[in-house]
C-alpha cells in the first residue's frame, strides 16, 4: 500500500515531529472519508499505524486540545512553588524537631558502639586493647 501511494520513497521516512494540525487532519481523513488506520498511515506516510490510534484515541477523549504536543523533561519549580510545598506539607517536621531527633540518633549510635566495645572486651579478655 505504501508503494502505491508514495513510489521509490514508500520505506524513507524521516524522523519528525507532527503538529497538531496535521494530526487533526489525518484524524478528519480518517472519520470523514472513511479511511482505515493503515491506509491513512500509507496515505500520509506515516511509518507506525500504532501511532495513528493513539492520536485517534487522544482526540476521542480529550479533542483537539489533546493533540497538542507535551513538554518533555524535568519541570521546572520556581523557588516560590518549592517553598510553598514545603509549608503546604504539613507532615514535614520543622528544623528544631530534625535537629532533636539528629541528637537523639547520634547518642543511640555512641551509646550502642560503647556497648558492642564492652561486650567484645568480656568475651576476649586476653586480647590486649588497641592503641
Amino acid at each position: 500500500m505504501l508503494v502505491r501511494y508514495h513510489g521509490d520513497q514508500a520505506f524513507t521516512f524521516p524522523y519528525t515531529n507532527y503538529s497538531s494540525a496535521f494530526k487533526l487532519r489525518v484524524i478528519q481523513s480518517i472519520t470523514e472519508k472513511n479511511y482505515s488506520i493503515r491506509e491513512a498511515s500509507a496515505i500520509f506516510h506515516i511509518p507506525d499505524p500504532c501511532l495513528l490510534r493513539r492520536w485517534k484515541k487522544q482526540w476521542e477523549a480529550g479533542g483537539e486540545g489533546a493533540l497538542e504536543p507535551k513538554e518533555k523533561g524535568l519541570s521546572t519549580m520556581t523557588s516560590n512553588q518549592k517553598i510553598n510545598k514545603v509549608k503546604g506539607n504539613s507532615s514535614n517536621p520543622s528544623v528544631e524537631e530534625m535537629k532533636k531527633e539528629l541528637e537523639h540518633l547520634r547518642m543511640e549510635n555512641a551509646y550502642l558502639k560503647k556497648l558492642k566495645a564492652l561486650v567484645q572486651e568480656k568475651q576476649s579478655p586476653t586480647k590486649s586493647k588497641r592503641k
